[in-house]
């Protein structure tokens, strides 16, 4: 659920960035109705990682169908998992390889499958699946 941790020298951070967050967790497949708001870790950065605080999410039909678990074949997550793939915000901090973002930065992502979590707070997503907000978006 959540990306490496690094130790400060190795990240730029602000202040802002909590150690917990609130997400929305599936403890295991199924209906909607077994989501979990809950307070869980917040996810730090990798070195390659851009952390977002969401501003904005959404549930596609791909979403709803990995949480019912007709995906498995494709789709392998262990589970519990916090879900979702498509975010807009703001970065609150870059790993120690990220060059192209920084702190304040407006973005948005399509994260890798392998890798969601944008149903939540905070969400750590390699810097390749990041691009900024164009500023003609609100």
């Amino acid at each position: 659920m959540t990306a490496p941790s690094e130790t400060p020298a190795e990240m730029t951070e602000t202040p802002e960035v909590p150690q917990t967050m609130r997400a929305a967790l599936l403890p295991s497949y199924g209906e909607a109705a077994l989501m979990q708001v809950t307070t869980t870790p917040a996810p730090r950065c990798g070195p390659d990682d851009v952390l977002i605080r969401v501003k904005a999410s959404s549930v596609n039909p791909i979403d709803w169908k990995i949480r019912q678990g007709s995906q498995r074949v494709f789709v392998r997550l262990k589970l519990p998992v916090i879900l979702g793939r498509d975010v807009s915000g703001v970065v609150v901090a870059v790993g120690s390889r990220v060059r192209d973002f920084g702190v304040g930065d407006e973005v948005y992502a399509v994260v890798d499958h392998r890798r969601p979590g944008t149903y939540a707070e905070y969400v750590a997503v390699h810097a390749r699946e990041v691009a900024l907000k164009p500023r003609t978006l609100s």
